[in-house]
């Protein structure tokens, strides 16, 4: 059923949850570039299920078309929208991984550069593993340890030597790197180990 998106727009301020929730599943079905806009502006719903059906409607549509409006929300001081963010980001898979690279790379708030590598983690992409060798140098710990377990679970054999490097200048890294290697295996992984003891 396609709906009035004027319509839609009122009932999206509704202070019925039920009403939100139902124009969310309505805009889903659209697909325009304005309704995926709404659809992006009802994950900072206050109510779980009108985030809920924010996430579903996001997640089936193109990662293309999602990812640009869904970003910003990695920046929300409410976890729950963050987290939804994250479930249509990991949804999008490839289409993702570009951007949330760049998030890596150049953002200045180390929160938004972590939950990219977490995301990136979570897509398990092969793409997005020189971003993850990248973000073994940041600056803040926690963005630099989540890349060091996200290499453990998708970086592979290539990413042995980052690894390696990654060891030998930040003390603070061995056990999570030691961990990561030991996920990776082979015979470069157990070498490092060995320099380890």
């Amino acid at each position: 059923m396609q709906c009035d998106l004027s319509d839609v727009t009122i009932r999206l301020t509704s202070p019925d949850d039920d009403v939100r929730r139902e124009a969310v599943q309505e805009l889903s079905e659209w697909g325009s570039e304005e309704a995926v806009r709404r659809l992006a502006h009802a994950l900072g719903d206050p109510c779980p299920a009108v985030r809920e059906a924010a996430v579903e409607g996001l997640a089936g549509l193109p990662g293309e078309t999602v990812v640009p409006h869904v970003l910003p929300w990695l920046r929300s001081e409410s976890a729950a929208s963050r987290n939804a963010a994250c479930q249509v980001l990991e949804e999008a898979g490839e289409a993702a991984v570009g951007p949330l690279g760049e998030l890596i790379q150049d953002d200045d708030d180390a929160d938004v550069r972590k939950f990219a590598v977490d995301v990136l983690a979570r897509i398990g992409s092969r793409t997005g593993v020189p971003f993850l060798i990248s973000a073994l140098k940041d600056v803040n710990v926690n963005v630099a340890v989540a890349a060091a377990e996200a290499l453990g679970e998708v970086g592979g054999a290539g990413c042995v030597p980052a690894l390696t490097e990654a060891l030998k200048a930040h003390s603070f890294l061995r056990c999570t790197i030691a961990r990561s290697l030991g996920e990776v295996g082979g015979g470069e992984s157990v070498e490092a180990l060995c320099e380890l003891l």
